[in-house]
């Protein structure tokens, strides 16, 4: 972690090598140790009743993490990998029905799995009728 120059704690990076901790950075200051042990958050945006988007150009989900910041993302669909596309300055995940590979009329499950850059993973489920 490194203290800012307002005084704030921010993710400075850094990996573990043989007993070390190793940080690239461009920028001087005030670093220290820091443990990020808490998964981020992966919260439905304007869920309509009932989970039913057939009058929903997309699913919509809000990715936050505390501390590190938001990694990776992976999304499926039925089981199959499903493109959805990530905004880190709203932080809104969404899945455009064009994009997906699904058909009308059915019920579908939902996976996401998030990650932030420190390794921390959460993951949320849920069925929705498109």
């Amino acid at each position: 972690m490194r203290v800012n120059n307002s005084g704030k704690i921010t993710y400075a990076g850094g990996t573990l090598s043989e007993g070390t901790m190793v940080i690239r950075t461009r920028q001087g200051g005030i670093y220290g140790l820091a443990v990020d042990s808490l998964p981020p958050t992966i919260a439905p945006v304007r869920t309509p009743a009932g989970n039913n988007y057939r009058s929903r150009e997309a699913i919509e989900l809000r990715l936050d993490d505390d501390f590190s910041g938001v990694g990776e993302y992976h999304c499926t669909v039925d089981g199959a990998w499903a493109l959805f596309e990530y905004d880190p300055k709203s932080k809104s995940l969404k899945g455009y029905f064009k994009h997906l590979r699904i058909t009308k009329g059915g019920k579908h499950n939902l996976t996401v799995e998030v990650s932030d850059r420190a390794g921390n993973v959460a993951k949320w489920q849920t069925s929705f009728v498109y």
